[in-house]
């Protein structure tokens, strides 16, 4: 079964299955796609997991034996399989394939594979964990529908920013999803929920800009001794006087929240 990555969500709360298949090159997709598999199996009961990653002069015998044996105590196991090359050569192949044709209800399989090459689409292995399992073809998206992108995973934090803050965002990661998610959240540590338009900066110094519609944002980064950093925020011309007591407290919550991650 071909599914897509948008439709994986509403499909894992709605049923789970016992074979998956994340294959592509887009890592970002990869890692969110399998955290949220794993997820759902952990929501299912399926407490142990044994992890094979597919390395030269792997086991295969290894990864039979854990297909064969029943978790501990008879508990429900999630066996997950990543193969970096996308190779598994003969015998790896043979046992996917075994494995693909003998499912346990209480094991649930993931494999991981980067972008693989027509022959290998065409191989018995990989046609028997397609047939028998749910598979999810990651994909990068396309250069011009980055700043949309961008602008959705921002909305999944209450944050916004103009269209030419998400211009400069999608230049600068450069097609890099993997970066442009650290850049997120990077502002959903930084910012409190609102509006930002950037109009300069210079990186790991400072930048200004907008803020909600009006306000003048400042934030500055001062390297300090002992490997310590300062951050300055000031924000002017905001448009009440009650404005003032509710940006300090966002701000506040939004500092600490950023230090308490650095100390962790």
């Amino acid at each position: 079964m071909q599914l897509r990555l948008a439709d994986l969500r509403s499909h894992l709360a709605q049923r789970l299955a016992r074979l998956y298949v994340i294959h592509g090159d887009e890592p970002l997709f990869a890692i969110e796609a399998a955290d949220a598999i794993r997820a759902a199996a952990r929501r299912a009961g399926f407490d142990e997991r044994e992890i094979f990653i597919v390395e030269q002069h792997f086991r295969w015998d290894a990864f039979t034996a854990s297909n064969a044996n029943l978790g501990l105590f008879g508990a429900r196991k999630l066996i997950d399989v990543r193969i970096p090359s996308g190779k598994p050569g003969p015998e790896g192949g043979e046992a996917l394939e075994r494995h693909a044709r003998n499912q346990d209800a209480d094991v649930l399989t993931l494999v991981t594979l980067p972008r693989i090459d027509r022959a290998t689409q065409g191989s018995a292995w990989f046609t028997a964990l397609i047939t028998a399992g749910v598979s999810i073809n990651v994909q990068p998206i396309e250069r011009q529908a980055l700043p949309g992108w961008i602008a959705e995973r921002l909305g999944r934090n209450e944050q916004r920013v103009s269209r030419a803050t998400l211009a400069f965002l999608a230049e600068r990661c450069e097609g890099n999803l993997l970066a442009a998610r650290q850049e997120i959240d990077k502002l959903a540590l930084l910012l409190p929920k609102g509006e930002l338009e950037v109009s300069s900066q210079t990186k790991n110094k400072y930048f200004r800009g907008t803020w909600n519609g009006g306000a003048r944002l400042e934030v500055g980064f001062y390297a300090k001794e002992g490997g310590k950093a300062q951050i300055a925020v000031q924000v002017n011309k905001l448009a009440k006087r009650s404005d003032v007591d509710r940006e300090r407290a966002a701000w506040k919550a939004a500092l600490l929240k950023l230090q308490k991650l650095l100390e962790a």
